[in-house]
């Protein structure tokens, strides 16, 4: 049985990078991001709310991944800038598995065996979102930020926050936070 290591937090957290750093180290990373609906399945295009997401397909996906009925799943994988699906990618089972998204502790927290939640400023967010979006080639909506992501943090995902058992500050040093990450998966070990 795969134990599943959950990291939420809101938008610009961290929460892609950090199990990114873990993953290209040998744990598998998976990423609810994966999970949403397309553009054309989600024609409120809100994306900041449980109803983007194609949930039961992600639980499905985390039950075969927890009791690990094989060694590997394939996966949707997700064009967040087209927001389309241009395939399936195939997923390798870990004995620790980091599952992240910044709608995990509202949807799924009950699955998890470890919850760490990256704590992380307004004005950071928003900087770290327009940052990635810039990179991605998008436009940075600062209206879409205050009036749909911003307050769908404070609706879906900051009540939420008392489930996790690890609070980390993720305006930190990247290294301090992944030392603190790496500790808790170790820590799960025992």
């Amino acid at each position: 049985m795969s134990r599943l290591i959950g990291i939420c937090g809101p938008s610009g957290s961290g929460k892609s990078t950090i199990c990114e750093y873990f993953s290209i180290r040998g744990i598998s990373h998976l990423s609810m991001d994966s999970f949403f609906k397309t553009k054309e399945q989600n024609k409120t295009g809100d994306w900041d709310n449980p109803n983007a997401l194609n949930l039961g397909e992600f639980i499905d996906t985390l039950g075969s991944i927890k009791y690990k009925k094989t060694d590997y799943i394939f996966i949707p994988e997700y064009d967040r800038k087209n927001k389309t699906r241009t395939g399936t990618k195939l997923f390798r089972i870990t004995p620790d598995v980091l599952v992240e998204g910044f709608l995990l502790f509202n949807t799924i927290y009950h699955s998890l065996d470890k919850k760490i939640f990256l704590d992380l400023p307004k004005e950071i967010q928003k900087e770290r979102r327009r940052k990635r979006y810039e990179s991605l080639g998008m436009e940075f909506d600062e209206n879409y930020f205050e009036n749909v992501v911003y307050p769908a943090f404070e609706q879906y995902i900051l009540p939420y926050k008392r489930y996790a058992e690890y609070v980390i500050d993720a305006s930190k040093d990247f290294d301090l936070v992944v030392k603190k990450v790496a500790d808790i998966i170790n820590e799960s070990k025992s």
